[in-house]
């Protein structure tokens, strides 16, 4: 059972270095939204739910 738990803790601190990594994106999505006046070119901010479906689309 060690390793199951080792393994969850690991899970656990991936995830939250991807977390981490999406809010960094983020924000770096909202200066970009205010500095960009033309709300056509808006990024839209990402989550991990959406980047999980994006990996999991198929290719075409």
């Amino acid at each position: 059972m060690p390793e199951l738990a080792l393994t969850k803790e690991a899970d656990g601190r991936v995830r939250a270095e991807v977390l981490a990594a999406i809010a960094e994106l983020n924000a770096l999505v909202r200066h970009h939204n205010l500095v960009i006046t033309a709300t056509s070119l808006h990024v839209p901010a990402a989550s991990l739910e959406g980047l999980i479906e994006i990996a999991s689309a198929p290719r075409r």
